[in-house]
C-alpha cells in the first residue's frame, strides 16, 4: 500500500471530525493518529511525495473530467496513484471512485 502525506492528513481530519460528532473520544482519536504514525515510521507503507510533476498531473485530471468532477486533493490522490503504476485506490467518495474507473484503476471497496 503507497500514501503520501497528503492521505496522512486527510484521515487525521476525518479522526478530528469523528471526535467533534462524539463517535470517537479524544483518547481513542490520539490512540489511533499514534499508531498510523507508527505504521508509517515502521515502514509498513510506501511513502509517496507529490512533487510538482505530480500537481501537474492532478490539474490536468481536474481539466478532463467532466463526468465526474473531482475535488482537488482528490485529484492528487488519483494523480499519484496513476504515477506510481497502482492499479487500485482506496476511497468512500463517488466522486473520487468514479473518476478512478474512468482512468482504469479499480476500486475498494468496491460498492463506492
Amino acid at each position: 500500500m503507497t500514501l503520501s502525506d497528503l492521505a496522512l492528513t486527510e484521515v487525521t481530519s476525518a479522526l478530528a471530525r469523528r471526535m467533534r460528532d462524539g463517535s470517537l473520544s479524544p483518547a481513542q482519536a490520539r490512540q489511533i493518529y499514534r499508531r498510523m504514525l507508527d505504521d508509517v515510521a515502521a515502514g509498513l507503507f510506501r511513502h509517496l511525495d507529490l512533487l510538482r510533476p505530480t500537481h501537474r498531473a492532478a490539474e490536468r485530471l481536474l481539466l478532463a473530467s467532466q463526468r465526474s468532477p473531482l475535488r482537488g486533493a482528490d485529484a492528487l490522490h488519483l494523480a499519484l496513484a496513476l504515477e506510481s503504476g497502482a492499479a487500485c485506490v482506496l476511497t468512500f467518495d463517488r466522486a473520487m471512485a468514479a473518476a478512478a474507473r474512468e482512468s482504469g484503476l479499480s476500486v475498494w471497496p468496491p460498492s463506492s
